[in-house]
């Protein structure tokens, strides 16, 4: 049995999720969100939605995710 990577326990924790990828989604959308260009922040919105993340928007943009269980 191999040895897992720092990564692959923290994606394993995360129900396999990629946390850089969930991150610059957000990035991604908060900066559609700061150039007024709500279509596409609710875009990626759903995007990531489907893959099963639960945002939580504070006024200055979207810092809080988690994993829906």
């Amino acid at each position: 049995m191999g040895s897992a990577s720092f990564q692959e326990i923290l994606k394993r924790q995360r129900g396999g999720v990629d946390e850089s990828k969930i991150n610059a989604l957000i990035d991604g959308r908060n900066a559609a969100r700061k150039a007024r260009d709500f279509k596409e922040a609710d875009r990626i919105r759903d995007e990531i939605k489907a893959m099963g993340i639960e945002l939580e928007d504070k006024k200055d943009g979207t810092t809080i995710w988690k994993v829906k269980r």
